[in-house]
């Protein structure tokens, strides 16, 4: 099979992202060498986004797609932001074209709010002498992970630490309980216009948080709590299981707690289609401004600069990883950093946190149901009321 065969699954999905009118058709034209898009100095000229395959040295098969602009207005524009939103969802490598001359407005800031999460997947740590002294094991499915929890709170040990002084940890957790009830396909059905957040799926999931705390599993004070102080009680052994991004790996270090101490988990699912279906992010942001003189030039630089063995290394590092996933000198890492990655290797899917795709909408009201839920609100009216204010949200 060429690489011009190669199924769009399999292919690095570069998307490029900006306003109306600064260039994004431009840069793709560039890129590819041919005519793809339509230049105008009329704004909002793509109104679709515009899809091209090819092969992208040293990167391989890729497919790069020009979206319309994340400034469109009226009607039918919303409807475009939207769908450039959810292409978001797909992109391993988004572009972030910008207007040098007049500096970032709040739509591009806003923009780069939602871009600039690099992948950093969340896992959950846990402490493995608090493990050891409950008789707990490592999980393999989700009822396991209930077990372990009942053996720790039998033990006297907090089981588990979702810091939720910063809503979007709830989210994260309730995003990924639904992985684990519907996999991809509830994946799909959440970055489609024909998403319900009151489907059976969504509340089943959150009956699933409201089972974790309503059990005791749950450090005392998780609700007012900020990830500063989640990691000072996961460091002082207060608690056995905390769930972050491995980013935040390197803050579990403290004098409490040695790192051969500290191990990690993916949250498994009782179905085993659905387990590596994981909550992450998509990759690195890159600027291109609309005046650069040569923009093959810099298509070129930025193309260079991810594929580079020091700009991995700086991923790697830091316990994340890039999508060209190239070799990295993995000897004088962190061995804690180490154990996290490993778990990549056992990931499907990211599906990307929803306050990322939806942002301050429905991405944020999710997060603020997942911590209504954890509070003793009913899933299924939490879900009710998120529903409902996906309807006003859209009518407004």
């Amino acid at each position: 099979m060429s690489l011009n065969d190669t199924p769009g699954s399999s292919r690095i999905h570069i998307g490029l992202f900006g306003c109306r009118n600064v260039g994004k058709s431009s840069l793709m034209n560039a890129v590819t060498g041919q005519d793809l898009a339509v230049v105008s100095a009329v704004k909002g000229t793509t109104t679709d986004p515009v899809r091209k395959a090819m092969e992208l040295l040293p990167l391989g098969p890729v497919v790069i797609t020009d979206t319309p602009g994340f400034d469109d207005e009226g009607e039918l524009g919303e409807l475009r932001v939207k769908k450039t939103r959810q292409k978001l969802a797909t992109t391993d490598i988004a572009i972030l074209v910008t207007d040098a001359t007049r500096g970032m407005n709040d739509d591009e800031k806003e923009l780069l709010s939602i871009i600039q999460a690099k992948e950093i997947p969340c896992v959950i740590a846990y402490n493995k002498d608090l493990f050891d002294e409950a008789g707990a094991s490592v999980p393999t499915t989700y009822q396991e992970f209930l077990d372990t929890c009942q053996k720790l709170t039998d033990a006297g040990i907090a089981a588990l630490c979702i810091p939720c002084g910063e809503a979007w940890y709830g989210g994260q957790f309730l995003q990924q309980l639904c992985n684990l009830v519907g996999g991809t396909e509830l994946y799909d059905f959440t970055v489609s216009d024909e998403v319900e957040w009151n489907d059976e799926r969504f509340v089943q999931a959150g009956t699933m948080l409201k089972d974790i705390m309503d059990k005791g599993y749950l450090i005392n004070g998780f609700l007012g709590m900020d990830s500063s102080e989640g990691f000072e009680r996961f460091n002082n052994k207060d608690v056995a299981m905390m769930m972050m991004i491995t980013s935040g790996v390197n803050t579990v270090v403290s004098g409490s707690v040695a790192p051969d101490q500290v191990d990690f988990f993916l949250l498994p699912s009782d179905d085993a289609e659905n387990t590596g279906v994981n909550v992450g992010s998509i990759g690195q942001t890159y600027a291109i401004s609309s005046q650069a003189e040569n923009k093959e030039a810099a298509a070129a630089f930025l193309k260079q600069l991810s594929t580079s063995t020091e700009f991995q290394q700086t991923y790697t590092d830091n316990g994340q990883v890039t999508v060209t996933g190239l070799e990295m000198n993995l000897e004088n890492i962190d061995p804690m950093i180490l154990r996290s990655r490993i778990l990549f290797e056992q990931m499907k899917l990211y599906t990307p946190w929803l306050d990322r795709i939806y942002g301050a909408g429905e991405g944020v009201e999710f997060n603020n149901a997942s911590v209504a839920i954890l509070g003793g609100t009913d899933p299924q009216e939490a879900m009710d009321d998120l529903q409902q204010f996906a309807i006003d949200n859209a009518e407004n």
